[in-house]
């Protein structure tokens, strides 16, 4: 395959057409829920509930199992957040609670659990669990500069969580850890958010340089199911691996393609 493939469509669907255990690393940042509408009909984050998100996401993940080696690695960010925002969810009618002078530029709102933390690290945790995966770590990405929060009754949030979780082997595979791996790199990351991109959502690219240094073999294929503007195919290039990257928007591929080109130019001129 060519050193970074690029596939529009719902991830579900592009991953049915991989072969299996055919990918040696996952790094990825789902859409999280009830944050953003990308515009894009099928996207996953806009469900009614928390549990329907999770059973959304538990769909791609259970292809990214099949698809990923017995001795692969997933590394899977994911963000909690709170009842009573966010974009709309629901049966299409505004909730009986909607305050008039609320404007959301026409969007519905759900006010289930208004104001409370939602837990949805925890939910999809145990659908991991469920589903087979073993959970190795639960990693705490501290982000140096966090973005502004509006709230005035909550502190502001500061970290997100990626779970490294593994399929089941009773060989007791390294998973392409290096040997000193886990007196060197804790599970708390500090790291800054980035913005920008052509993307609202971008995780910096030393989250999948740090993920695919320490959880993929040299020469292995790097897979992101939700690639957005491209940044883990961008890490997966600059250490030498090849990169599989999926994204249901035609216009967040054409951002990732441009980023991906540039990348190339760029190690092919270092020589690395």
């Amino acid at each position: 395959m060519d050193d970074a493939v690029l596939l529009t469509g719902s991830a579900v669907a592009m991953l049915q057409g991989l072969d299996d255990q055919s990918v040696d690393c996952v790094v990825t940042s789902p859409p999280y829920f009830g944050m953003r509408d990308y515009g894009v009909d099928g996207q996953i984050g806009l469900e009614s509930s928390v549990e329907k998100y999770v059973d959304s996401l538990s769909a791609v993940i259970a292809e990214v199992h099949r698809v990923l080696r017995t001795d692969g690695t997933m590394w899977l960010n994911v963000a909690d957040c709170y009842g009573g925002g966010g974009f709309a969810r629901g049966s299409g009618k505004w909730p009986s609670q909607h305050d008039p002078k609320d404007r959301t530029n026409g969007r519905r709102r759900s006010y289930d659990r208004e104001k409370c933390l939602l837990g949805v690290p925890d939910a999809i945790h145990q659908a991991l669990v469920d589903q087979g995966w073993v959970v190795r770590n639960r990693i705490i990405w501290v982000k140096d500069r966090p973005l502004p929060s509006n709230a005035r009754d909550r502190l502001n949030s500061q970290y997100e969580v990626i779970f490294l979780a593994v399929k089941k082997d009773g060989r007791r595979p390294r998973y392409g850890f290096t040997k000193d791996v886990g007196q060197g790199t804790g599970d708390v990351w500090f790291m800054p958010a980035e913005r920008g991109d052509g993307h609202p959502a971008v995780f910096p690219v030393e989250l999948p340089l740090r993920c695919i240094e320490h959880g993929c073999v040299e020469g292995g294929i790097v897979l992101d199911p939700f690639s957005g503007s491209g940044t883990t195919g961008v890490a997966a290039l600059r250490l030498g691996r090849r990169y599989i990257g999926v994204d249901i928007s035609p216009e967040y591929n054409d951002v990732a393609r441009s980023r991906l080109l540039k990348e190339r130019q760029m190690v092919r001129r270092s020589g690395v």
